[in-house]
């Protein structure tokens, strides 16, 4: 019995498109956006800096709160 995947909702689709082309951005420039605005910060120790994916604008988020870091680190 071959199982069907579940049709993907438009956003998803939408990011599906997105993600190739800021790789390969990402590559060349360290700037998925290619220069076009919302750029990247770089990431240090001192600023854990990480972008948010979605298939909506792409930001800043704060990867240690938004990921429940402290809570998933603590099951270990």
């Amino acid at each position: 019995m071959t199982r069907r995947r579940p049709a993907r909702r438009p956003e998803q689709d939408r990011l599906a498109d997105r993600l190739p082309g800021a790789w390969t951005q990402f590559v060349e420039d360290g700037d998925p956006n290619g220069g076009r605005g919302g750029g990247w910060q770089r990431f240090t120790e001192r600023r854990p800096h990480v972008q948010s994916l979605t298939s909506g604008r792409w930001k800043p988020t704060e990867f240690l709160r938004d990921h429940r870091y402290a809570f998933w680190s603590s099951l270990s």
